[in-house]
């Protein structure tokens, strides 16, 4: 089958939503064809073609040129899938694809979800206008929704009217970092947390802040050490390291900044523990982290929270509970200085993340079928 996948754009600080759509179109290009088609691609074009293993194209900015390279986009597949909403352009891609009889999929990736309506009510509201006037009908006149989570359908199903409940579940592939971890490279004797992760105040690193302070502090008394990898607004991050420097853990966080390719693996691979403060409607990052046979720490508003205690594979906090977040990174630690995790972070990414395991329910989803 020929699958041409439409973004908005294709960079890496898009975070995980970046690697979702690498990792599952290099999992997908075993058995079809995939085309990836954004507006602005960031990163070398050629790099990008051997990690998702599609062909690559930059859509023009002007109407004219855009209307022609969908066109030939859209009539060369076999099916189409909107990677995300609120996207100017959908409304174009679907009448298209409309026209052109090529079913189409939409692919919320998470923005859907109730936690900009919980925090963020007034640009909610604006997105619910926009919902209204245009992205329902995107939506109604395609031949599905891909799910990632169960969490995300639920969640959207109950934050934009008429978002239709028939649709499955169809949980992404992350790339494979067996053989990364390397935690020779560090001292034994202080725990090596790490984030992966948009810098936003929706991220809840405030609270991994604070944790980091007490775990340092009685009762635990560890000596503890966080990498944050990301990039946000600098008021965000200036906020962030004046909250370290009060509470006395500014030399205890090393901020990287954004990173690409080995270099953002790098932190995994030295990392004992992988925290996720915030909530998140699949999780990628935490995938890979599994990946890297890393155990994690996750709150109860991530998606994949559920998964992972049942494997064994880490543990999970109240969100936006410090002293219940605390308190599971010293459980974690305690047992990694025990006798670890063994292989339980890698066997739930093989069940659940691996390339097989997403081509298996991509195929048995009833979404191909269907068209």
């Amino acid at each position: 089958m020929r699958i041409a996948r439409f973004r908005s754009s294709l960079d890496a600080d898009d975070g995980g939503i970046f690697t979702a759509v690498i990792a599952s179109s290099a999992a997908l290009a075993d058995e079809h064809d995939i085309a990836i088609a954004a507006r602005r691609i960031a990163g070398d074009p050629a790099g990008l073609h051997t990690r998702s293993r599609a062909r690559i194209v930059a859509l023009p900015a002007s109407l004219a040129g855009r209307l022609r390279a969908t066109n030939r986009l859209v009539a060369a597949a076999d099916l189409v899938t909107l990677e995300g909403p609120w996207d100017p352009w959908n409304p174009l891609t679907a009448a298209t694809c409309v026209a052109r009889r090529t079913p189409y999929l939409c692919v919320a990736h998470g923005s859907w979800s109730h936690f900009v309506k919980d925090r963020y009510p007034a640009k909610h509201l604006k997105k619910l206008l926009w919902w209204g006037l245009v992205e329902h009908w995107v939506v109604r006149g395609g031949a599905g929704i891909w799910w990632t989570t169960e969490r995300e359908k639920r969640s959207s199903i109950g934050t934009f009217p008429g978002i239709p409940d028939r649709d499955p579940v169809v949980e992404l592939a992350t790339e494979d970092l067996r053989g990364k971890r390397d935690t020779a490279s560090h001292d034994p004797g202080v725990l090596q947390l790490v984030t992966l992760t948009r810098i936003h105040p929706l991220k809840r690193l405030d609270d991994l802040v604070r944790a980091v302070a007490g775990l340092a502090a009685a009762p635990y008394g560890l000596r503890v050490h966080l990498s944050i990898v990301g990039d946000g607004p600098p008021e965000v991050i200036a906020g962030l390291t004046a909250l370290a420097a009060d509470l006395g853990v500014a030399d205890r966080i090393t901020w990287t900044g954004p990173l690409w390719g080995d270099a953002r693996i790098a932190p995994l691979a030295s990392a004992d523990i992988y925290v996720c403060p915030g909530p998140e409607s699949f999780g990628m990052a935490v995938a890979e982290a599994l990946s890297a046979n890393l155990p994690v720490v996750v709150s109860d508003e991530v998606a994949l929270a559920g998964e992972i205690e049942e494997a064994g594979a880490g543990a999970v906090f109240r969100y936006a509970d410090v002293p219940d977040l605390t308190a599971a990174l010293a459980r974690v630690a305690a047992a990694v200085a025990d006798s670890g995790y063994g292989t339980a972070p890698r066997q739930l990414r093989e069940r659940r993340f691996s390339p097989q395991a997403f081509r298996r329910r991509f195929s048995e989803s009833g979404l191909i079928p269907r068209l």
